[in-house]
């Protein structure tokens, strides 16, 4: 897969198309702007609370993710958790909070989400099945 190559991404269970308003039971639409990167991480613009990030879309994982650096540079208060993450490789990552309910929008779709914060400098946030449950899309 290479560089900005647009992406079909199913949506299962929405009501509307966001295409052309009709009633559709599933609607395929791209995500704009989406790129792989050389470890083949799907990979587009978010904007959560109106505010650019670049998102990694990962239906691996169970929970969204978001590096306490954007964290602190957009201001979201960061709460204590007793959540656990265990990453891909089997080993534990520390947490250091999760945030408040924030607005999560990619190419028009919006939903509500709490991000799981931790020191990671590779990727702004990561989209986890939290987020693919809620949109109800699909890779």
């Amino acid at each position: 897969m290479g560089q900005d190559e647009q992406y079909a991404v199913m949506l299962n269970g929405g009501n509307i198309c966001p295409w052309n308003n009709q009633q559709k039971s599933n609607c395929t639409y791209s995500v704009n702007g989406a790129e792989t990167s050389l470890d083949d991480l799907l990979s587009t613009q978010v904007f959560i609370n109106e505010r650019g990030v670049k998102g990694i879309l990962d239906c691996g994982a169970s929970i969204s993710i978001m590096s306490a650096d954007v964290a602190k540079r957009l201001k979201f208060r960061i709460s204590p958790t007793n959540i656990k993450i265990k990453l891909a490789d089997s080993t534990d990552t520390p947490v250091v909070g999760e945030t408040e309910i924030l607005s999560v929008n990619v190419s028009g779709i919006v939903v509500n989400l709490k991000f799981i914060v931790i020191n990671n400098n590779h990727h702004d946030i990561l989209l986890g099945l939290d987020w693919f449950l809620a949109t109800g899309a699909s890779i």
